[in-house]
């Protein structure tokens, strides 16, 4: 294996890395805001019977 050769594969496994590290991120992401949709929506519920 040339020393080019390992440059192309040492790339292409950082690049798979940090795919897989931004699905991650986006997947956490996607269940914080799930858990604050989650909350403001209980908030509101509670919050209802003292509107007038």
């Amino acid at each position: 294996m040339t020393e080019e050769q390992k440059t192309e594969a040492t790339g292409e496994e950082e690049e798979s890395l940090a795919e897989g590290t931004l699905l991650s991120h986006l997947i956490e992401l996607r269940s914080r805001l799930l858990k604050i949709a989650a909350a403001v929506v209980v908030v509101f519920v509670a919050l209802l019977p003292f509107s007038t």
